[in-house]
C-alpha cells in the first residue's frame, strides 16, 4: 500500500516539476499555495526516495518571483526539514562509518 502511494506522489511530483516554470501571472498565487500544502503532506518519514523531487520543487517555487512571503517561509521550512531527514539516513546508512561510531549499522 505505502508503494503505491509514493508511485503515486512521485507521478503527481514529476507532472509539478514539468508545469512548474509555466506559472506566472494572476493564478501563479493560488497554485503556488496548492503545491506547498501538497509538499507539507508529501513528507512523510519514508518518502527518501522523493527528496529529490522535493528539492527540486522547492528550488522552483523558491525561485518564483509570484511566491507569496507566507509560502516562502513555509518552504524554506520543508528544505531544512528535507536536508534533516535526509542526513539522518544518510548517517544510518553511511558503510565508511568508523565501527566504533554509535550511528554506525550493526551487524
Amino acid at each position: 500500500m505505502e508503494s503505491a502511494i509514493v508511485a503515486a506522489i512521485t507521478t503527481l511530483l514529476t507532472v509539478v516539476q514539468t508545469v512548474l516554470p509555466t506559472i506566472s501571472g494572476a493564478t501563479a498565487s493560488p497554485v503556488i499555495i496548492s503545491v506547498v500544502t501538497a509538499l507539507e503532506i508529501a513528507l512523510f518519514p519514508s518518502a527518501t526516495s522523493l527528496f529529490q523531487s522535493i528539492k527540486n520543487i522547492i528550488a522552483s517555487l523558491s525561485s518564483n518571483p509570484d511566491t507569496p512571503a507566507q509560502q516562502l517561509a513555509t518552504l524554506q521550512q520543508l528544505d531544512a526539514q528535507v536536508d534533516t531527514a535526509f542526513e539522518a539516513i544518510a548517517a544510518k546508512t553511511d558503510p565508511d562509518l568508523p565501527s566504533g561510531d554509535p550511528l554506525a549499522k550493526k551487524s
